[in-house]
């Protein structure tokens, strides 16, 4: 629990429906009634907070056995791109969405990450990715570069690479063997992949994204030749 509640403040950037759903995973009284208020409120909400929300409506009504006859939600492709969320990448969830069929764009997204990156999606690292991020530059673009890490992890993996994100030196990287001419060659592949699927250009998240893709090993070999270069290895690396 919480987990849930911690990913909550990375999820939902209104603070009312971020207060409404933190007291009702906690405390379970008036529950029918704080949903209700909680529905009420989506109206106010853009489509892309509506279908990060939409996450916790799946968990809070599974855990408690309510129905979602009244819900509502917007579900372009074009929206749902900033809508993957750390709670959204849970097995279950994705179960919940496949189950209601609520948003099929949301689920055929989910659907390739679950099975393919589990390391990945339950690494801590992955939640200071996406807190710094949010610091930075907001919640829309920060969900937006969490979706593009993933499908970098993901083509890198399809093609047979080693991936993991790793941390160097304070540097959270997209750990990989692949060249760096494979890299471009994902890089390019997802920017035409988003614009054509979902018509969003997403060249800039991808950019951002691509200057964490790297080999520790490879920063260590170039180190460790620097320090050689400049007379003698002053640490190990």
């Amino acid at each position: 629990m919480n987990l849930i509640l911690s990913y909550i403040d990375l999820d939902v950037d209104d603070v009312y429906v971020s207060s409404l759903l933190k007291i009702m995973i906690e405390d379970k009284r008036l529950l029918r009634e704080h949903f209700e208020l909680l529905l009420s409120r989506l109206s106010s909400l853009t489509p892309r907070q509506q279908l990060r929300v939409l996450d916790y409506i799946l968990y809070i009504s599974n855990k408690n056995e309510m129905g979602l006859t009244s819900l509502k939600i917007q579900c372009s492709p074009r929206e749902v791109v900033y809508s993957i969320t750390l709670l959204s990448l849970n097995p279950r969830i994705v179960s919940l969405y496949k189950a209601l069929k609520i948003c099929d764009k949301k689920l055929e997204i989910l659907n390739k990450f679950t099975n393919n990156l589990e390391d990945i999606i339950l690494n801590p690292k992955l939640i200071d990715f996406l807190r710094e991020k949010i610091n930075g530059e907001g919640f829309d673009k920060a969900h937006l570069e969490l979706l593009i890490l993933l499908e970098f992890a993901l083509k890198l993996r399809n093609k047979g690479y080693h991936v993991e994100l790793n941390d160097f030196y304070g540097d959270l990287l997209l750990d990989t063997n692949a060249s760096f001419e494979e890299q471009m060659k994902i890089r390019d592949q997802i920017i035409e992949e988003y614009k054509r699927k979902y018509n969003v250009d997403v060249s800039a998240e991808v950019g951002d994204v691509f200057g964490m893709v790297d080999s520790v090993d490879k920063i260590k070999e170039y180190m460790r030749k620097v320090l050689d270069v400049g007379g003698g290895r002053k640490q190990s690396i």
